[in-house]
């Protein structure tokens, strides 16, 4: 029989889990916003941006690249945003549906809790270590796209 303690400890596991998630998306938010600032830098700066595709080679590739790598940074953050699926703890019908007919001991009941905790903390888990990692490859495409527009803006006032 599971006792209170024990479902304590799986609910904390389980409440990290949606904290870390939380963390996660003030992260793509955060990078959502520097490719948007990006992105408007480029729409108020019109006449630089075709200064930069009719310029020497030297300011067009990395030009080209850092755009490039912006954008596939913000499709690594739609792909990861989109792909979440947030694992609720238990579902209610279905615990309603599976209650005996007879009674049954609150240490039964909490035990299957905890399995339905232990299993969505898993998923949760799992989720989270794929926007974790879609995350980071976009923050690395973000760095790339960065000194690339750097190198570009170097090279044009050369």
């Amino acid at each position: 029989m599971a006792t209170e303690k024990q479902y304590d400890f799986f609910k904390s596991l389980y409440d990290e889990e949606i904290g870390r998630f939380k963390d996660l998306m003030d992260h793509a938010k955060t990078y959502i916003s520097v490719i948007t600032l990006f992105s408007g830098v480029l729409l108020l700066k019109g006449d630089d941006f075709k200064a930069y595709l009719s310029g020497p080679i030297g300011v067009r590739l990395p030009f080209l690249v850092g755009a490039s790598l912006f954008i596939l940074a913000l499709v690594g953050l739609l792909v990861a945003v989109s792909l979440r699926r947030y694992r609720p703890m238990a579902d209610a019908e279905k615990v309603i549906e599976q209650l005996p007919d007879g009674p049954l001991t609150d240490g039964a009941f909490l035990a299957d809790r905890i399995a339905d905790l232990a299993v969505a903390t898993n998923a949760n888990v799992e989720q989270n270590d794929r926007l974790a990692g879609w995350l980071q490859r976009s923050s690395w495409l973000l760095l790339l796209a960065t000194v690339c527009m750097f190198i570009t803006l170097i090279e044009r006032s050369i």
